[in-house]
């Protein structure tokens, strides 16, 4: 890792809490190959969950504390919960009851669920999981919790209008201005304090070329980001440091 990246999220644990694995690595040697070398690099990591390609699910208080102890040390920031596969909203709600109860055992934890979201004019511009998230943090009072928006593709080529994206003159998505106005309806509509709001564009290319995230479009999120004081910034992914094909 360069020297001035001092964290990174390591994805992604999939399966049931407490006998997770990461791409068919179990979570006992994914920890061991991990977690003291980052320590003695003096780095600290997040632990992300679930993914486009596989869901993630706890059931049990006891299973997410096995889960947690797997990964744990000084240098670990906190939980991440990517959802986007098929869960259903008890899978969801699974979820915000173990961050619940964890909260006590690890208050200075960060809890994060990351989530689709269009960027265009619509009030309400989250996906069906993303509402799924909010509907079970109303319901169980959850209160320190972050939501990470991934703001990486709002529209198919061709396909592009204002309630998909914010468009420019050419018609076509105007990546950081869609990360700003995704951010800015899940706090209008939701109540989620901009403290609590993170973002996560792609770098490098993308399936849709006119979707790619310029220098320009870091340059206009991190503006917002900085004015608003949102709770962080992202990108997807390490290995994209260096350009790449979609």
């Amino acid at each position: 890792m360069p020297s001035k990246l001092q964290a990174v999220t390591w994805a992604f644990a999939t399966g049931s809490c407490g006998s997770e694995n990461w791409n068919g690595v179990s979570a006992s040697s994914f920890a061991s190959a991990n977690v003291q070398s980052f320590v003695s690099a003096g780095k600290k990591y997040m632990v992300s969950t679930g993914g486009a390609g596989a869901n993630f699910t706890c059931s049990s208080d006891t299973s997410f504390a096995k889960f947690i102890k797997t990964y744990y040390s000084a240098n670990m920031l906190g939980v991440d919960f990517d959802i986007e596969n098929t869960q259903s909203q008890t899978d969801v709600d699974n979820l915000v009851q173990r961050v619940v109860n964890a909260q006590a055992a690890y208050p200075h934890l960060r809890y994060s669920f990351t989530v689709a979201t269009d960027g265009g004019n619509e009030a309400q511009s989250l996906g069906s999981y993303g509402v799924m998230v909010m509907n079970a943090i109303k319901k169980y009072g959850l209160k320190n919790y972050t939501i990470n928006l991934m703001v990486m593709d709002f529209a198919n080529s061709g396909q592009e209008n204002s309630a998909l994206c914010t468009l420019g003159t050419n018609g076509l998505c105007e990546m950081g201005q869609s990360s700003i106005s995704a951010a800015k309806s899940l706090h209008n509509y939701w109540g989620v304090p901009y403290g609590q709001i993170e973002l996560t564009p792609m770098i490098g290319g993308n399936d849709n070329i006119d979707e790619t995230f310029t220098i320009a479009d870091a340059k206009t999120v991190s503006a917002f980001v900085l004015a608003n004081k949102l709770g962080g910034v992202h990108f997807w992914s390490f290995e994209r440091d260096r350009d790449c094909a979609p």
